[in-house]
């Protein structure tokens, strides 16, 4: 995927384990994963999604995208919840 952003996402699901969560975010068509990011603070966690332009669609002008898409991924975490809140990352 090319030139990443952090993509607000939508809901978060702790796996029952507490070292996982399903992250879910409605994203255009044109668009993908491109990685994640995790901030581990006292009383958060703090994830992120970076999502970028697929290939395919780099510099074509003048699309009108009609379809979204909910995608959903797991992340997987060092550490577990252990009763922290899990917050969205956004940018500095």
């Amino acid at each position: 995927m090319k030139a990443p952003v952090l993509h607000p996402w939508s809901r978060a699901a702790v796996h029952p384990d507490g070292m996982g969560v399903t992250v879910s975010w409605v994203r255009d068509v044109v668009e993908g994963l491109h990685s994640t990011v995790v901030e581990y603070t006292p009383d958060s966690v703090r994830i992120g999604i970076n999502i970028g332009t697929r290939p395919g669609f780099w510099g074509v002008n003048g699309l009108v995208v009609l379809n979204v898409v909910v995608e959903h991924a797991v992340v997987h975490l060092r550490e577990p919840i252990g009763g922290r809140r899990v917050e969205m990352l956004r940018a500095a």
